[in-house]
């Protein structure tokens, strides 16, 4: 057995004569436990966690760059997966996995590149109605980001987005995203005088909060496309809040105090404590798709207690992922303000966004909705 550091943090064991696999995760199990016991540093208890990747060295390699190569890959797929420590062997769908990853990542940062130097755009916006429920009114718009891949047409939102969270590319893109929504959404004040209160929803990621002066960033923007602050809704997850809470604090405070919103996202499916949303100044909550999907099933308990709970903090509440008439029904039963889904509109292209403002649609308490601008040629893919 060799034992080898390979910088910083990372170490390597080497077995010249490999036991059998049974044994070697018996020797990856022993490595985690001694790491178990807390080290002590002067007065403070130090845990530390391990991730292992593991691989047979087997005819396939043709030299110890690529041994380590894999090593790592599955060392890395050990910390996706146990985030508290665990070990992982490696197989050629992590190598394939890693190889269509880096290639994604040099087309986005490609494509990207283009669209700030405005030679080509490969990415666009949707827009997805949000609609008030006691009103059946247009409320605003949460704004989708899409990309059009050259070979692979439309690539879905959870294909890339963690890549751009990865990689700091998301800090760009968010910006163009920021500018040109807000500038769709000045556009429509203008052009229709009943755009003058709709809101636009963006979805901010935690590394654009924690950028320095991101707050000033926003109310330059703001200022430059002539909006109210009020009209932009920043929706952020749990796990924003969570990250880093005295920087995200600060920027929560200064976005308030220029009278801008902040929606959390996905609320319900995160973190169980709930003493955050004491701590943060938040205006909306909004509830999972996942809750959704249980009402017409005979279970509303969550969405009830969601509801409740907004209301109770001084919030309002937002459903997402409507899908059909008894789900609105419930939701309009159980004091939800607003929705949004695909039973009320697909997000939509910009030109379809405006029909829809220059004709607003409205639902009746029934449950029903005039959907025809849904299922014109503006509508786009889901979220």
């Amino acid at each position: 057995m060799f034992f080898a550091r390979l910088g910083g943090d990372e170490f390597a064991i080497f077995l010249a004569s490999p036991p059998d696999q049974g044994h070697i995760e018996d020797l990856a199990t022993q490595l985690l436990d001694s790491l178990n016991n807390p080290i002590q540093i002067e007065a403070t208890e130090v845990f530390v966690t391990a991730s292992i990747g593991i691989v047979h060295a087997e005819g396939q390699y043709q030299s110890p760059q690529e041994l380590l190569r894999d090593a790592d890959t599955a060392m890395y797929e050990a910390k996706t997966q146990y985030q508290g420590g665990g070990y992982v062997f490696f197989d050629e769908y992590m190598h394939t996995a890693a190889r269509n990853r880096l290639q994604l990542e040099v087309e986005l940062r490609r494509d990207i590149e283009a669209l700030l130097q405005g030679t080509r755009s490969s990415f666009f916006l949707t827009y997805q109605p949000i609609v008030a429920l006691e009103t059946g009114e247009l409320t605003g718009f949460e704004v989708l980001l899409r990309w059009a891949h050259s070979q692979k047409g439309n690539v879905l939102p959870d294909d890339f987005i963690a890549v751009l969270e990865e990689t700091g590319l998301i800090l760009p893109l968010g910006d163009w995203v920021l500018e040109t929504a807000c500038r769709q959404l000045q556009e429509w004040r203008l052009a229709y005088p009943q755009a003058e209160d709709l809101t636009i929803s963006i979805n901010v990621s935690g590394k654009q909060f924690l950028q320095p002066n991101w707050a000033s960033k926003i109310e330059s923007l703001l200022n430059q496309s002539q909006l109210p602050p009020s009209s932009l809704r920043l929706e952020v997850t749990e796990s924003v809040l969570i990250a880093s809470v005295a920087a995200v604090s600060d920027c929560f405070d200064t976005l308030k105090s220029l009278g801008i919103l902040i929606s959390l996202d996905d609320f319900g499916t995160g973190y169980s404590s709930l003493s955050y949303l004491q701590d943060f100044p938040v205006d909306h909550l909004k509830i999972d798709r996942s809750f959704i999907a249980e009402l017409g099933q005979g279970e509303n308990s969550i969405v009830q207690a969601v509801i409740n709970l907004s209301h109770n903090l001084g919030m309002q509440a937002v459903a997402e992922g409507v899908e059909n008439v008894e789900q609105l029904r419930q939701l309009l039963d159980l004091g939800c303000d607003f929705c949004q889904g695909y039973f009320l509109a697909k997000p939509l292209l910009p030109q379809a966004a405006t029909a829809m403002i220059a004709s607003p649609r409205h639902f009746d308490h029934a449950g029903l909705w005039h959907r025809d601008i849904a299922a014109s040629k503006g509508v786009a893919d889901q979220k």
